[in-house]
């Protein structure tokens, strides 16, 4: 039995070790997550101390006069992590930064699996993996004393185990379900932390009513299971929050704090608020995604024609609608930069849709250029280019 392990165990190595831009991305994240760190100095402000104070609540059990459990309700798994890192580091800074960064290379990682499944380019999936992990929400607000980057990689796990359910065909029932759960079971676990994670249900419960409508016989009843089974891996941990929160908290839920999301932030222009925060997080990315968007619709349209009859092509245009579905969730919550960058998984994936049709000879003198200055606007965004580029409220 030893052996079969060991077997098993290197033959995983192994296939990792053949995967070398998957070597370089992690090298790259480590490197990411120090030098953003370095250059952009996060600091414990606003949300920050709410968050701190929350995780003093549940140390202690004592709620100062005026405690709302908002962040409790909504980050526990959060909360509780850092508690959990606290236990070694002895400095809530140090903590917060180390899970963060851990995140951080997660998501990175996931991104990358999930890209090249879709993408099929190893190189590709690189470049697009950077666009994501180089943004300015993810390095600006992603690591810094914030809650938003354990939705975000929870998001895109779930997004890569929900890819796999419905690219693997005649290979048992069992064995396909059993991606579809993992991918649930994130959301699970992600809503825990924040609740982004949701968002990707949308992605689950698509895939579903895809893959079983064609069914000849018992179609209904597999379809219900699915959203059922599904439906309590995803969101039962969060019920379960809130029934705490209920009898901890005299009678707060989510849905308390939600509504006073609502009422809490006041725009005199909804619309230029939008455009702000879009332009903010894509800025340069907007040379790939817009021809992206073209490509994309021209092959929904071919497909709709039946002139593509290509299985796994048909499968990806699926997948890409279903994530840009699932960005619209962002209407729910306020107009903030960091609730946006859910938005951009199916941005980088879209912009791939351009990127795979640019001719070798010209990619350097069109890809790297707009890299280069996508790169360089997400670290000054909040130091220089906010101030000068700015539009009237």
């Amino acid at each position: 039995p030893l052996t079969f392990i060991f077997w098993v165990e290197r033959s995983k190595i192994d296939r990792i070790m053949k995967d070398k831009y998957k070597i370089y991305l992690f090298v790259l994240l480590i490197f990411l997550v120090i030098f953003s760190i370095y250059a952009l100095k996060p600091q414990i402000a606003g949300d920050s101390y709410i968050y701190i104070n929350s995780i003093e609540v549940l140390k202690t059990g004592i709620e100062p006069s005026g405690f709302i459990p908002m962040m409790i309700v909504s980050t526990y798994l959060g909360l509780r992590l850092i508690m959990f890192f606290n236990l070694f580091t002895g400095n809530i800074e140090v903590s917060w930064l180390l899970l963060d960064s851990i995140l951080y290379i997660a998501m990175g990682l996931f991104s990358y699996s999930l890209f090249k499944k879709i993408i099929k380019d190893d190189k590709l999936a690189f470049l697009g993996t950077l666009f994501l992990v180089t943004n300015y929400a993810a390095v600006s607000f992603g690591l810094g004393y914030l809650m938003d980057i354990g939705g975000w990689t929870a998001y895109i796990a779930s997004l890569y185990f929900a890819y796999r359910y419905l690219e693997n065909e005649d290979k048992g029932e069992n064995k396909e379900n059993k991606w579809l759960y993992i991918s649930a079971a994130f959301i699970g676990i992600g809503g825990l932390y924040k609740e982004y994670a949701f968002v990707a249900y949308v992605i689950i419960f698509g895939i579903i009513l895809y893959k079983n409508w064609s069914l000849q016989t018992d179609r209904w009843s597999k379809i219900f299971w699915k959203v059922f089974i599904t439906g309590c891996l995803a969101f039962m941990p969060f019920l379960f929050m809130n029934v705490y929160t209920y009898y901890a908290f005299n009678g707060y839920t989510y849905l308390d704090w939600f509504l006073s999301n609502q009422t809490g932030y006041s725009y005199q222009n909804r619309t230029i608020e939008f455009i702000k925060s879009f332009g903010s997080i894509y800025n340069f990315g907007w040379f790939l995604f817009v021809p992206g968007f073209y490509i994309l619709l021209k092959q929904t349209k071919e497909i709709l024609q039946n002139k593509i009859l290509d299985k796994d092509l048909k499968n990806n245009i699926v997948f890409i609608w279903l994530v840009i579905l699932s960005s619209f969730s962002v209407l729910l919550w306020p107009v903030v930069t960091r609730v946006l960058f859910i938005t951009m998984p199916a941005a980088v994936i879209v912009s791939s849709l351009f990127v795979q049709r640019i001719k070798k000879d010209r990619f350097l003198y069109i890809i790297i250029p707009i890299f280069i200055l996508y790169f360089v606007s997400s670290y000054l965004m909040n130091a220089y280019i906010l101030d000068f580029v700015n539009l009237p409220i």
